[in-house]
């Protein structure tokens, strides 16, 4: 078991208050003397507590730690702390040490947990207290007074030498409580692990004979389901033997037919091979002349194209002569053009410079003028100034000399017609122009190393823009193609087939799930059909008495690749088997049954054919009839009613042996209604609460009625009509089923023909609305998907032309740096900003702004969708933005020193230029990457004054770029009139996006 040392060095916690953890620390050891308190916090190591467990010694380290002390923990052993007292010396505690009870010793390190070392360890301490004592008492007479010490030291030694045997008698008797204890609780563990072993033990035996009761119970359970199994074998076998023994005469009679027939198919064959090989010999004649005609088509038409041809290149021969004489009176009339247009250029220049020179001379003339006035003037003022001295100094001679001569050096004679030195005048500050900007908040472009490799950049920004260009484009192409196969149209939009029972709920078939439901139409039970064992299951569909549903399908362990045939199925037990061995290749399209005998009678409208199968499924007679494309079979009166293919009737059939198929009568069904609505064919007929309920249908444009006839096929009621001819009628004990397929909602009729509250079966419609909601969320993904990428396609082409025409602009573009205006600040003349322009562009938003209310109000006043709503918003967000941006940003400055022009743009970046240096087009100028808008009629900019006085002939060797050049200036410059563009594009790709997604919600 291990044992803890708890060790003190006097280390506190920093930012503890020192004088009060050692208060505390006195408080929590019982020590009063603060002298021996600050012993503790010496430095040494001090061991306040031996040999305590680990809950102790952890609870005082944790108690040190809260008043902040920093203690340390020595692990030991019980053995180790027994030793260590046993081994002890009987030394007398310091002064500074603790009490005894407490076990609080001094040491300069911590002491090694073997007990010979702490016992090495104890010696040096023992020296040093008789060295201590001796020189205390060094002082002290020798002779009697030492021997009298010798003895009290000889009584101290005994004295210690008895405390310490005492102290190890107590060490050996701890230690022996210590192993009394440990052997206590080793035997308590041993006693208790019995125990835990003897209840398993019991547990087990339980556990084991309960098993055994199972296991007796299970045999007997197995007995019994044995004895079943061998009295239903046998059951079956008997049935099996009655079965195999009807088999075999069915096959007999089926073989002598199946002989006939094959007679029959031979004969037939013959005939029909050989009106084949004619037909064969006809078509390959035919094909022969089709393919000399089609090698004569061809050669005429290959001569027709060779015609065309030769007369297009003329054609295009002398197109492209005229083009370039076209092209070259163009170049001529262009570089006359030029030619005058420099040559007014330069007159106007001229005549400008000669005016210029005109009013030079007339400045410097006037200014001359003025000057010798001026002279004049002050000739004069002189003049006057010494005529009035020389008076005061006469005046003053007459009244006496008693004033003192003025002294030399006192500066000269300053009268009140004094006038003051012109050239110590203070200068003027410059006063600012109308359209100059801040000049300290201008900057210089530059020709740095991002302006040189904007080229490069854009190339490279090409190349990828084409890739993710691609990337998009083939994810559209692939949501595209695979968008089909994605969407699952949903398969269940009501009741694909439905069959009901006297006394009984309808069980519906609805794609690939069976629902079945109570006599009071409500949703009991809803599982699939491959809980059944089935492939495929399809209409039309019966109940028998039992529950039985017979219907035709497919298996699952059949081949995929066979047609559905007929199958008796046990909802209850969840199986199907095949209903007849005999009716392989025999489609169901309608059947009924006969309640006398259960037997089947059954139409394959493919092949014009009714079968009757006896209720154990052998297949009694076939006989081939004239049946419709939807037929419909009722029985009533012992007589076989079927839909007629000639007309409005319902044909009468025995279906007994002896005339089985036989026509006896036709009904024919003539109301008035269907006569005024041409409807003349005959779609699904059933009987039902006493009447014929029967549904004729207009081929031509498919309305249908559903129509009452009494028990003689007399007229009684239109009870409803529609556009749907694919209806079906299901007789329910008094009521009488209409079920269209394409809705939940299954019409309900009384006998009296009154329409009442529709079926709907809770389970049909649950399973309607998932698919639906899952095909709109398939629809919803799709769409995105596809915006998704034609969004992405769209901007990552974009990108790729804008990155072309930055190769193209910057790929032969030598730009240079702008020089310091600080020498041509004063001598700069800007062109002054157009009149109230701030009021004009307020006037122009507000104009916009009414605008886009009355455009919001009529669309309102038309009731447009909320979405399209939306869209015309955001539409007209766009310009409202430009027009916010354009007000909001300076349009910059335009400065001309001689023929040089100065450009700012609306970022205060400055340029100078002149000559070629300088480019234009339309309203727009630029220097290097400096553009300046100077205005038009909607956006005013500059005064057109001072444009087409000053500027324009400054622009006459400019050059002329395109349009997409200055795009790319305006992009590249970010200037507002690029940023309000780019907003008008962004709001109407989100007004398009909104109107393209609006199909999806």
């Amino acid at each position: 078991m291990s044992r803890f040392n708890l060790t003190f060095s006097g280390e506190i916690v920093a930012g503890v208050d020192p004088e009060r953890a050692k208060q505390r620390f006195g408080k929590m050891f019982d020590i009063d003397d603060p002298e021996r308190i600050e012993r503790f916090f010496s430095g040494d190591t001090v061991t306040l507590r031996r040999g305590l467990d680990r809950k102790t010694a952890a609870q005082y380290y944790q108690d040190l730690r809260k008043i902040g002390l920093v203690s340390e923990l020595v692990k030991t052993s019980t053995r180790d702390t027994v030793n260590a007292l046993v081994d002890a010396p009987a030394a007398t505690p310091d002064p500074a040490e603790a009490p005894a009870d407490q076990q609080i010793s001094s040491r300069k390190d911590t002491p090694d947990t073997t007990p010979s070392k702490q016992a090495a360890a104890s010696k040096p301490p023992r020296k040093k207290l008789s060295l201590r004592r001796k020189k205390n008492n060094g002082n002290e007479p020798r002779g009697k007074a030492g021997a009298a010490g010798k003895a009290q030291q000889a009584k101290k030694t005994a004295s210690a030498e008895s405390a310490r045997k005492a102290e190890q008698e107590a060490a050996r008797r701890i230690a022996a409580e210590e192993a009394a204890r440990r052997n206590a609780e080793e035997a308590v563990a041993a006693r208790r692990k019995a125990e835990e072993e003897e209840a398993r033990r019991i547990a087990a035996e339980q556990a084991a004979l309960q098993k055994a009761e199972e296991a007796a119970e299970a045999l007997r359970r197995a007995e019994e389901a044995e004895a079943k199994r061998e009295a239903a074998e046998e059951a079956a076998r008997q049935q099996a033997e009655e079965e195999e023994a009807k088999r075999r005469a069915a096959e007999e009679a089926a073989r002598k037919q199946a002989e006939e027939e094959e007679a029959q198919r031979k004969a037939t064959e013959e005939a029909a091979r050989k009106q084949a090989e004619e037909e064969e010999a006809r078509r390959k004649a035919a094909e022969e002349a089709a393919r000399k005609q089609a090698k004569e088509e061809a050669a005429r038409h290959r001569a027709a194209e060779e015609a065309a041809r030769q007369q297009a290149e003329q054609e295009q021969a002398r197109r492209e002569q005229a083009e370039a004489a076209a092209r070259q009176q163009t170049e001529e009339a262009e570089s006359r053009r030029v030619a005058a247009e420099k040559a007014a250029l330069r007159r106007a220049d001229e005549a400008e410079q000669r005016k210029a020179e005109a009013e030079q001379a007339k400045r410097a003339a006037a200014e001359e003028a003025r000057m010798r006035r001026e002279a004049e003037l002050e000739a004069a003022r002189l003049k006057t100034e010494l005529e009035a001295a020389r008076q005061s100094a006469t005046t003053a001679d007459s009244v006496g000399q008693s004033a003192p001569p003025r002294e030399a050096g006192k500066g000269p004679l300053r009268t009140s017609l004094e006038v003051p030195n012109r050239n110590k005048q203070p200068l003027m500050s410059r006063k600012r122009q109308a359209g100059e900007p801040n000049l300290y908040q201008l900057r210089a472009f530059r020709n740095t190393p991002a302006v040189r490799n904007r080229a490069g950049k854009a190339a490279a920004s090409l190349r990828r823009n084409l890739l993710l260009a691609a990337i998009a484009l083939l994810g559209l192409i692939a949501s595209v193609w695979h968008g089909e196969r994605f969407i699952d149209d949903p398969r269940v939009s009501g009741a694909d087939a439905l069959a009901t029972q006297a006394g009984g709920g309808p069980v519906m078939l609805a794609g690939d799930q069976l629902l079945l439901h109570n006599r009071a139409g409500l949703g009991e039970e809803q599982f699939g059909i491959d809980t059944l064992g089935l492939l495929e299951l399809q209409g039309p569909m019966l109940l028998t008495a039992d529950g039985t549903l017979i219907a035709s399908g497919i298996l699952a362990t059949a081949n995929t690749a066979e047609s559905p045939g007929l199958l008796r199925c046990r909802l209850a037990e969840r199986s199907c088997a095949p209903y007849s061995d005999q009716l392989s290749g025999v489609a169901i399209d309608a059947m009924v049954q006969n309640p006398v005998d259960g037997s089947l009678l059954l139409v394959d409208a493919t092949r014009g054919l009714l079968s009757k199968v006896a209720a154990d499924g052998s297949l009694v007679q076939q006989s081939n009839i004239p049946v419709p494309a939807a037929p419909s079979l009722a029985l009533q009166s012992g007589l076989l009613f079927i839909n007629s293919t000639l007309g409005p009737a319902i044909s009468v059939l025995r279906y007994d042996d002896a005339a089985f198929g036989q026509q006896l009568d036709e009904v024919l069904l003539m109301p008035p209604p269907a006569l005024q609505a041409k409807q003349t064919a005959v779609g699904s007929f059933a009987w039902s609460a006493g009447s014929w309920w029967v549904t004729l249908f207009n081929p031509a444009s498919n309305s249908t009625g559903l129509y009452r006839f009494d028990d003689d096929w007399n007229f009684q009621q239109l009870v409803s009509s529609s556009e749907q001819p694919a209806v079906t009628i299901i007789p329910w004990n008094q009521k009488t089923l209409v079920n269209t397929g394409s809705d939940p909602r299954i019409m309900r009729y009384n006998s009296d023909g009154q329409e009442e509250v529709p079926l709907v079966s809770d389970l049909l419609q649950d399973l309607v609305d998932s698919q639906r909601q899952q095909a709109g969320l398939q629809q919803l993904l799709w769409r995105a998907a596809l915006v998704t990428c034609a969004a992405a396609a769209i901007i990552a082409l974009a990108f790729a032309w804008l990155n072309h025409l930055r190769t193209l602009v910057y790929k032969s573009r030598r730009e240079r740096g702008a020089e310091p205006l600080e020498d041509l600040s004063d001598s700069l003349l800007w062109i002054d900003p157009a009149d109230n322009r701030q009021g004009r562009l307020r006037q122009r938003t507000l104009s916009y702004a009414l605008l886009a209310l009355a455009i919001s109000g009529i669309a309102i006043s038309q009731s447009v969708s909320v979405l399209q709503l939306a869209a015309l918003l955001i539409a007209m967000a766009g310009p409202a933005l430009a027009l916010v941006l354009v007000q909001r940003r300076t349009i910059g400055g335009i400065a001309l020193h001689g023929q040089r022009l100065v450009l700012v743009d609306h970022a205060g970046l400055y340029h100078l230029g002149e000559g070629p240096q300088v480019s234009y087009r339309g309203h727009f100028i630029l220097i290097d990457d400096v553009v300046v808008f100077t205005g038009n009629r909607l956006l005013p900019g500059f005064d057109p004054g001072q444009l087409g006085h000053d500027l324009r002939p400054r622009l006459a060797g400019a050059v002329r770029v395109d349009a997409n050049t200055v795009m790319i200036k305006l992009l590249q410059a970010q200037h507002p009139l690029a940023q309000g563009a780019l907003a008008i594009l962004i709001c109407l790709g989100a007004a398009l996006a909104i109107l393209a997604l609006q199909g999806i919600f």
